[in-house]
């Protein structure tokens, strides 16, 4: 199930990610380059899937190979959007942090953030789909990049058959 994530989040597919994520796939499995889905999502300017990673718990501290993790990606691509659920996500985690194991679960402003969010990914995703001009090179080559991840995760899960090697 690993590698089926990434295709969904390449694919831009919310409900997918919702449904493989409710099935027990893991929202901080890694590919080849040390990225998971947040990673990709962030690349790929996909807000209601970095919504849903951040909600479902994804660690959004982890660098990939090339030392990045997904608010430097966000910065990088002048994503407003991805950063503020990225920095809030922060916060949230750093408040609960600081009041200990008898913090409330969550700040009412990042829940309610958080909620608007999701509701818009549902119901408008377009609106979501902001991308920067100085980045859509950028973005591209982090999607031909995802996709031969994809395609060297595939062929490294598959068995070898010694009959065709030549």
């Amino acid at each position: 199930m690993a590698s089926i994530v990434f295709v969904v989040v390449l694919q831009g597919s919310l409900i997918a990610c919702e449904f493989l994520l409710q099935n027990a796939a893991d929202v901080n499995q890694r590919d080849i380059r040390g990225r998971g889905p947040l990673h990709h999502a962030t690349y790929l300017g996909h807000t209601g899937q970095v919504c849903l990673f951040l909600k479902r718990g994804a660690n959004q501290h982890g660098e990939d190979a090339d030392g990045q993790d997904p608010l430097s990606i966000a910065v990088q691509a002048a994503n407003a959007d991805i950063v503020t659920l990225l920095r809030l996500a922060r916060m949230n985690e750093e408040m609960r942090e600081s009041e200990g194991p008898f913090g409330q679960p969550g700040d009412a402003t990042y829940l309610d953030i958080f909620r608007e969010f999701s509701n818009m990914a549902s119901n408008n995703p377009e609106k979501l789909n902001r991308r920067s001009v100085h980045f859509s090179h950028s973005c591209r080559r982090g999607r031909e990049l995802a996709s031969l991840d994809l395609l060297l995760l595939e062929m490294s899960s598959q068995p070898v058959n010694e009959n065709n090697v030549n």
